[in-house]
């Protein structure tokens, strides 16, 4: 017997890939609650003795208005801090996780990292990754 999927996270980014990712979840599971999740990470502090300024709640509010108008339906949220971290925490009570992969490869992929892989790796909850 097959556990149904009734909440799904989709972290986004707003690119092409993550917008998928959505689509995805949308078409495979029409019945499952979806909610979309943003990620603002603080800015590298230039002086690393000070750490750099948190985001205000007001501007997590915008992006929130943001996610419900370009992802209808779903519930949408903005939390701040580390994406891969916040991501695996947040997963916590959803039956699965959709996210796009960018599928970098090389030197990109060492700079830039791979938050999907990372989670996918770190979090309890089944993680799908959508490549384009």
């Amino acid at each position: 017997m097959r556990h149904p999927v009734r909440r799904i996270l989709v972290p986004v980014d707003l690119s092409p890939l993550s917008r998928l990712a959505y689509r995805w979840a949308r078409e495979h599971f029409p019945k499952a609650e979806v909610e979309v999740l943003f990620v603002c990470e603080r800015p590298v502090p230039l002086i690393m003795e000070y750490p750099s300024p948190p985001i205000f709640p007001a501007n997590l509010r915008r992006v929130e208005k943001r996610l419900r108008k370009d992802f209808p339906g779903a519930k949408a949220r903005a939390m701040e801090g580390g994406p891969a971290s916040v991501i695996t925490r947040r997963a916590r009570g959803f039956d699965l996780v959709i996210m796009g992969g960018h599928g970098r490869r090389g030197l990109k992929r060492a700079f830039l990292g791979s938050v999907s892989e990372l989670v996918a790796r770190r979090s309890a909850t089944p993680v799908l990754i959508v490549k384009s």
